[in-house]
């Protein structure tokens, strides 16, 4: 399971990093929310609950980071009230603002 997800989530994240150029730990952080909100949206799932089906150490993994970072980054996500962590759920209050922004947090 974890290696299909992890495949169904590379090629779109992948291009999107080729064409933005972006490689801060916020923005990868960031957008893999923006690839993981909008492929659960396109399979009829809410866009704004999302279930994290990899733990954070393998999220970090993935994102080539470490799993303080991880935590780190959600936490101040958290506190700024566009989202809302708990386990393995995140809810996303303001997806649009989710989506515009770019560069440290």
């Amino acid at each position: 399971m974890l290696q299909q997800f992890m495949k169904m989530l590379s090629q779109p994240l992948w291009q999107e990093y080729k064409s933005t150029g972006c490689f801060c730990a916020e923005e990868k952080i960031l957008q893999f929310l923006r690839v993981l909100a909008k492929k659960q949206k396109r399979r009829g799932y809410s866009d704004t609950q999302l279930r994290l089906f990899m733990r954070r150490n393998d999220i970090a993994n993935y994102l080539g980071l470490r799993s303080e970072t991880i935590s780190r980054v959600l936490t101040r996500l958290d506190k700024r009230k566009l989202l809302s962590v708990h386990r393995e759920q995140i809810v996303l209050f303001e997806p649009q603002q989710i989506e515009g922004l770019r560069g440290p947090v």
